[in-house]
C-alpha cells in the first residue's frame, strides 16, 4: 500500500479489523477490472444519508488474486457499503492473473513513481526497498492509531514483518498449508497409503511416475512453491534457525543443511510436471483435480476454492 494512500489504508483497515480478516499469499485469476459507478448509491431506510460533504477519494486496487476469490469479493462489498454514505468514494480492482506478469508490471510502476494506492506484495527484498524510498505506509503504525492491532492474529502481523520489524503489508486472509493427493490416481499407480516420510513419498512418487501420471504439480511461476520444498530438510533439522539466518546472509546454502535441501529439490525436480517453472497455482490445481497429476502442496487459498 503506497505511502500516498494512508487514507484509504485508514478506511478498509477499520473495516477489516471488524470484519476479521488475516493473511496469506496471492492466487491468479482472470484479468479483469471492477469500477464503481460515479453515480451515488441510494441507501435504504435504515442506511445514514449519504454525506455529499466528502471530497472524492479513490484506490485503485492492482492484485494478482482471483476476482472470484473471496478476499476480492469481501473488499467490493466493503467497498460498496462505505459508498453508501460517501458517495465521491470509488475503488477501482485491476486483477492481472499471472503472477511473473503482475510483478513486472509493479517493479515498473515502482521505477516511474507511479505505484498504485493498493497491490499485493511479499515481504521481500523489492518491498524492503520501497520501504527504504518512504514509498509505502507504515501499517504497524496505523494499527496502534486505530486500536485495531490486537484484533490481528499475531502470525497474520509477523509472517508480513520485515526482519527489521517494520510492518507495511495489510493481511487480508489466514490460512495454512498442506499436501493435497488425488486418490484415484493414488489407486491407480498401486499407492494404497499415504506417505508419512519422505521416503515414502518418494516411493509414491516413484510408483505414480511409472503408472503415467504426474506426481507433483509445481507452480514455479509463483516462486514461493519452490522456496517451500527448499525449505522442507532445514526446517525439519534445525527448525527456523537455518532460514532465518540464510536470509539475512549469516547461514549458506553451500553448508552441510544447505547442500541437504540443494540435493532434497534436485531429486525433487524429477518429479513435477513438465514446464513446471512457469506454472501458476491454479493450473497445478488443475492438474491434480483432474487427475493429470497426484499431489501438490499448497494451501487453502488456492485449493478449497478451487
Amino acid at each position: 500500500m503506497r505511502r500516498k494512500g494512508r487514507l484509504c489504508a485508514l478506511i478498509m483497515a477499520l473495516a477489516l479489523a471488524c470484519t476479521g480478516f488475516s493473511a496469506c499469499n496471492s492466487q491468479g485469476g482472470e484479468n479483469s477490472s471492477s469500477t464503481e459507478p460515479d453515480s451515488s448509491a441510494q441507501g435504504s431506510s435504515d442506511t445514514a444519508a449519504a454525506d455529499t460533504s466528502d471530497e472524492a477519494l479513490s484506490i485503485h486496487y492492482l492484485s494478482a488474486r482471483g476476482a472470484q476469490e473471496g478476499t476480492m469479493q469481501s473488499l467490493q462489498k466493503i467497498a460498496d457499503e462505505y459508498k453508501e454514505t460517501h458517495p465521491n468514494f470509488t475503488y477501482e480492482t485491476e486483477i492481472i492473473a499471472d503472477r511473473s506478469s503482475y510483478l513486472q508490471k509493479l517493479r515498473i510502476l515502482a521505477s516511474s513513481d507511479e505505484l498504485p494506492d493498493w497491490f499485493d506484495s511479499d515481504a521481500d527484498s523489492f518491498f524492503a526497498e520501497l520501504v527504504g524510498k518512504d514509498a509505502v505506509a507504515d501499517i504497524g503504525a496505523l494499527y496502534d492509531e486505530l486500536g485495531v492491532a490486537d484484533d490481528f492474529y499475531t502470525v497474520a502481523k509477523d509472517y508480513q514483518r520485515l526482519s527489521d520489524g517494520f510492518l507495511g503489508l495489510i493481511s487480508w486472509q489466514a490460512n495454512t498449508e498442506y499436501f493435497w493427493y488425488n486418490k484415484t490416481v493414488f489407486e491407480a499407480a498401486g499407492v494404497t497409503e499415504t506417505p508419512k516420510t519422505f521416503d515414502e513419498f518418494f516411493a509414491a512418487c516413484d510408483k505414480i511416475k511409472a503408472a503415467g501420471a504426474t506426481p507433483v504439480a509445481l507452480a514455479g511461476g509463483d516462486t514461493w512453491p519452490l522456496l517451500r520444498w527448499a525449505a522442507f530438510v532445514p526446517f525439519r533439522t534445525r527448525g527456523n534457525e537455518f532460514i532465518e539466518k540464510a536470509r539475512v546472509g549469516e547461514e549458506s546454502f553451500g553448508s552441510e543443511t544447505g547442500m541437504e535441501a540443494a540435493n532434497f529439490v534436485q531429486k525433487v525436480v524429477g518429479y513435477f510436471q513438465e514446464g513446471w517453472s512457469t506454472a501458476d497455482s491454479a493450473t497445478c490445481v488443475n492438474l491434480v483435480t483432474t487427475g493429470q497429476a497426484a499431489m501438490i502442496y499448497d494451501g487453502t487459498c488456492n485449493c478449497l476454492i478451487s
